[in-house]
């Protein structure tokens, strides 16, 4: 019995022996198959980075907010950026402040603010987060600004004018609160810009007819003033009265003198009637004088009636310019509020922010994924490349 106990024990490692010269055997076999190369470069960078994302890679909250700038303004619509394709064929105000919104957020100005009040580089260069992902605790400003734009992400759909707003930070609070800072500076950006439209073109347009209501009435009061001087309310007026008398004047002394010499011819020249006639003639030639002399007086022309009138009507024309141009920026500036309307813009919120209940990056499995693909991809064209330069020597 005891033989035979001994004799089952020696065969038990005689029956390992083989197998474990079968797994050296094969593991040799391996490395004999797969080169030095393949390891270097697809296996160890694998392994590398499979330990960095299960032991090192700190979790990153992201926070995806939506929102749309609308107005009353139509867009412009580019045929021929349109019919090419470009982004370029909306050019919509809704378009440019959304644009000109990201820019803002984007902007060295907006980030120094917003640091002094959330203490963003500081939560980016925490040490206790991975130092891959991280901020560097002594970064300058200009790498802080470019790691900034890199996390915030600002996308703007050309074709719905959604603006997708992504934030990633290390805390779901952190990230919650960024996203709630930049929605509100974008509004209050939005209106800012939309109410400089409005106002610049309403005060242009008051400025106009402020100078024009000045115009019209200083071209008032210099009526007013003139025929305070002239003492003659309308002086058109009082010339067509008074050439309408010069007329009748003249019409009465061609009458009498054609009765006097009709007279004249049968009748002597001393008689009452002839010497009537004659008095009569000689009055209304006086008359007819006096009146041309006032508007055809060559030692007082500032005071003739063609002076008078020259002057009336110069600013009786002033007067129905001045008119005209305060009627036309009265229609300016009604227009210009019609356009104040229409260029009101603002921010309407389609996706709030919201606080996220688990870390979404990083995408371990996608980057996984990407490492392996891109490592194979490598070693294959290096391979091809050795095999093709072996080939020609």
């Amino acid at each position: 019995m005891t033989m035979q106990k001994r004799t089952t024990n020696k065969t038990i490692p005689s029956t390992e022996r083989p197998s474990m010269n079968g797994m050296t055997a094969s593991l040799q076999k391996l490395k004999k198959r797969v080169p030095l190369s393949f390891w270097l470069v697809v296996v160890l960078p694998v392994l590398v980075a499979g330990f960095y994302y299960a032991f090192i890679a700190s979790g990153q909250y992201l926070v995806e907010t939506k929102y749309i700038i609308q107005g009353h303004e139509r867009a412009q619509s580019d045929v021929l950026g349109a019919l090419a394709g470009f982004a370029g064929g909306n050019t919509s105000p809704s378009a440019k402040d959304a644009y000109i919104a990201r820019e803002y957020i984007w902007s060295a100005e907006f980030l120094n603010k917003l640091d002094k009040e959330l203490g963003i580089k500081q939560h980016y260069s925490d040490t206790h987060y991975d130092w891959w992902a991280r901020l560097d605790k002594d970064a300058l400003f200009s790498d802080f600004k470019a790691y900034w734009n890199d996390t915030i992400d600002i996308e703007y759909d050309t074709t719905s004018g959604i603006t997708t707003l992504g934030v990633t930070a290390f805390s779901a609070e952190k990230s919650f609160a960024i996203s709630e800072s930049l929605l509100k500076a974008a509004e209050k950006h939005v209106n800012k810009l939309s109410e400089r439209a409005r106002s610049d073109s309403l005060d242009f347009a008051k400025k106009e007819l402020h100078s024009a209501e000045e115009n019209l009435i200083k071209a008032r009061i210099n009526i007013t003033a003139l025929r305070n001087v002239q003492r003659d309310i309308d002086p058109e007026k009082t010339t067509e009265a008074r050439l309408g008398l010069v007329t009748e004047l003249e019409s009465k002394l061609a009458a009498a003198q054609a009765e006097l010499k009709n007279m004249s011819a049968f009748m002597k020249s001393d008689a009452f009637k002839i010497r009537a006639l004659r008095g009569k003639v000689t009055t209304l030639k006086q008359q007819i004088r006096k009146e041309k002399k006032r508007w055809g007086d060559s030692s007082n022309s500032s005071n003739t009636l063609s002076t008078r009138i020259a002057e009336y009507e110069s600013l009786l024309a002033k007067k129905v310019v001045a008119e005209r141009l305060y009627e036309s920026a009265l229609v300016s500036l009604e227009s210009a509020r019609l356009n104040a309307i229409q260029k009101q813009q603002y921010l309407e919120v389609i996706a709030a922010p919201y606080l996220p209940s688990e870390a979404e990056k990083p995408y371990v499995f996608a980057n996984m994924l990407s490492i392996i693909l891109g490592s194979l991809l490598l070693w294959v064209i290096g391979v091809l490349i050795v095999s093709a330069v072996k080939d020609h020597a």
